[in-house]
């Protein structure tokens, strides 16, 4: 079982907002974008809220600040669920205990939990289920309705009870990582005090003996060999904890090394013992080991302990044996206390995430958008915030929007704050230079795109041996020029076949003398029939509005900056759009030009 929608209504600064986790092609992470104060948090806490209950003290927080006054209205949150046959098949087994001898797949279930108020005062709370149940009874002759029955001992509240228990997926917030590790994991209940976090920290410690064999656990395996210290206890203690260590080490370290090329760190757990009022209380103790020296979690740095919480939060929570369905993990601006290296980083340890739960994150930070992840990412907007003056907020106008990214451009493409880090996403970022043999520097990025997007989607890769590198303008690469003479790197300046582009290659002539006359080419070079033509020209008018209203569906005319933007997203979403077959043509002569001069060029650059 997974959710597959969100439905939200009246909750905080959220009017109605519909989450749809199922839409086509599907995705299992979703991005909220959106910049400080958008509401992004209220979304997840209204997620959360469903699975939740809240103490009737503080179910006021909910209302939203524009109707304090009085709100006569209901809070809900509905989520839908869609069901595979191994839930049909334990359903189906269940039912037969209720002298059931046949019973129908149920397709999905909507439940709906709702506080009600009156005069801003919480009234009353339910859960209305939304579910179709039909089975025929033992000795019975047709396929019936099973009704609804306040009764607990009915059919449909033993069905449903039984859904809920053992079916729903867990929903795991979490609003951050940095808690406040404890130096000491007790593992028995008494030594908790008022300390919440360590039941906390004792169900990680199960889910890790849960991720090495799932008959493994912290009152078999690990507390009564404590208390009978004898010989073949203490081995097989020692033993258990040796194989935690490793598996923790290797989790964690194997992502920490990726995101910061570090290596030689292990955690190490310890156990001990303390006589409290007459109990002895039994521990284990997390050190991290770096060389010879061994700390304390809470004496490294706050991303370390921010990476450390979040992998044993999520990487072996969703390995727990008697977890349902598909996990929903919601992360609120993950790794903010990591540097923009990382952060890119932290997207690859996402994918080892999802691959047993789905995945809700918020940011505001272009590093953490994942442009294979665009058809689950969703704007968010509050209304009642001008974002062109920040002393500008009006409560009575909250509304949080939460709009898929494709739909904003085509109804908002104007407010480009909102989705301005998708867009820097999108950017291309260079990598180390001097690792690429040769390289193709075009006039811009928009050229790069241009090209890089005809390779890869129309010849698909064909042209592999050029190395196209985004350039600053059409006489702007004077110092990527002077470090590749200085390298002896073979290189190509690709020019458009414009009045700019030969004006250009004159200039870098003039420059750095005839050296480099053989390393530039215009297109007019190459093809007499592109003389006068920029790359986004060899594109026909109608190929060119085709790709602008791929970013704004409305768009009547070609425009520039919508088009460059278009052909960046559907590169990043190996899309095709239709091009002509002059078109493809005029493309293929310039990449088989290039790619025969690169050829020459490096033989030449290798003698």
């Amino acid at each position: 079982m997974r959710y597959s929608k969100f439905e939200i209504k009246n909750f905080k600064g959220i009017k109605h907002i519909l989450l749809d986790l199922d839409k086509e092609p599907r995705s299992k992470v979703f991005t909220l974008i959106g910049l400080n104060e958008s509401g992004k948090t209220s979304i997840l806490e209204a997620i959360n809220f469903f699975q939740t209950d809240v103490p009737v003290q503080d179910r006021h927080k909910f209302i939203p600040k524009s109707e304090k006054i009085d709100f006569n209205e209901n809070v809900s949150v509905a989520a839908t669920f869609i069901l595979n046959e191994s839930d049909d098949e334990k359903i189906i087994k269940f039912t037969k205990k209720l002298l059931f001898r046949s019973f129908e797949p149920i397709k999905y279930i909507k439940v709906t939990k709702v506080y009600r108020f009156r005069n801003s005062s919480f009234i009353s709370k339910a859960n209305e289920w939304s579910i179709s149940l039909k089975g025929i009874k033992i000795n019975a002759t047709k396929v019936r309705n099973i009704p609804h029955n306040e009764e607990k001992t009915s059919d449909w509240q033993k069905i449903v009870e039984f859904i809920k228990k053992e079916l729903f997926p867990s929903i795991l917030y979490y609003p951050n990582f940095l808690y406040d590790f404890p130096d000491k994991i007790y593992l028995s209940e008494k030594a908790d005090g008022n300390k919440i976090e360590q039941s906390t920290y004792r169900d990680v410690i199960q889910d890790i003996l849960y991720s090495i064999n799932s008959k493994l656990t912290i009152e078999n395996h690990l507390l009564e060999r404590m208390r009978v210290n004898n010989n073949s206890n203490k081995e097989a203690l020692e033993q258990t904890l040796n194989i935690m260590s490793f598996t923790i080490t290797k989790t964690v370290f194997d992502a920490w090394a990726k995101l910061f090329n570090t290596t030689g760190k292990e955690i190490i757990i310890r156990y001990g013992s303390e006589i409290v009022e007459a109990d002895t209380l039994y521990y284990l103790e997390f050190k991290l080991k770096e060389n010879a020296t061994h700390y304390n979690i809470t004496e490294r740095s706050l991303g370390f302990k921010w990476f450390f919480s979040f992998l044993l939060f999520t990487e072996f929570r969703k390995n727990r044996v008697t977890e349902n369905g598909e996990i929903l993990f919601l992360l609120d601006e993950p790794a903010s206390n990591l540097h923009s290296t990382a952060q890119k980083q932290l997207l690859y340890t996402f994918k080892e995430i999802i691959n047993k739960s789905s995945l809700i994150y918020t940011t505001h930070s272009h590093h953490l958008i994942n442009p294979d992840w665009l058809n689950g990412a969703y704007i968010i907007r509050n209304k009642g915030i001008d974002y062109s003056d920040n002393s500008l907020y009006n409560f009575t106008h909250t509304d949080i929007e939460a709009i898929i990214y494709k739909q904003f451009l085509a109804k908002y493409s104007d407010q480009r704050e909102y989705y301005q880090p998708i867009l820097d996403t999108l950017e291309y970022q260079p990598g180390l230079l001097e690792k690429i043999d040769s390289i193709v520097i075009t006039e811009g990025k928009n050229d790069y795109y241009t090209f890089k997007y005809i390779n890869s989607i129309y010849f698909t890769g064909k042209f592999d041996n050029i190395n196209l590198y985004p350039g600053g303008g059409a006489n702007a690469n004077s110092i990527v020029i002077r470090l590749y003479l200085a390298w002896n790197k073979s290189f190509l300046i690709l020019l458009d076949g414009d009045s700019a582009g030969e004006k250009a290659k004159k200039e870098y002539i003039k420059i750095f003398g005839k050296e480099v006359e053989s390393h530039i080419i215009t297109f007019s070079d190459i093809k007499t029939t592109l003389k006068g033509k920029a790359a986004e020209d060899i594109f026909s008018e109608d190929e060119k509005l085709s790709i602008t209203q791929c970013f704004d569906i409305k768009a009547v005319n070609y425009q520039k900056g919508k088009f460059n933007t278009a052909l960046q997203s559907l590169l990043h979403e190996n899309k095709l759009v239709e091009i002509s077959k002059d078109t493809l043509s005029d493309f293929q002569d310039i990449l088989t030009h290039i790619d025969l001069k690169i050829q020459s060029q490096s033989f030449a650059v290798s003698q």
